[in-house]
């Protein structure tokens, strides 16, 4: 995890079940402090060997998968 002004970015390596707990967290996090991640201006990308294979990663969370 990162954060550089109003940006935070997460690197997984496992996404699935990880992806989901870091949200969780997220969810904690803005329910105490009222800032909330805006998920159209967020964006999920496959790094490595994943690059570029066109998975949408995590559907439900409504973030932008780039090809």
């Amino acid at each position: 995890m990162g954060q550089y002004a109003d940006d935070t970015f997460f690197f997984l390596h496992s996404w699935d079940e990880t992806l989901r707990s870091c949200l969780d967290l997220v969810v904690l996090f803005s329910s105490i402090s009222e800032l909330q991640i805006t998920c159209y201006k967020s964006k999920a990308i496959w790094l490595g060997s994943k690059k570029g294979c066109g998975e949408v990663i995590l559907p439900e969370a409504g973030l932008q998968c780039p090809d």
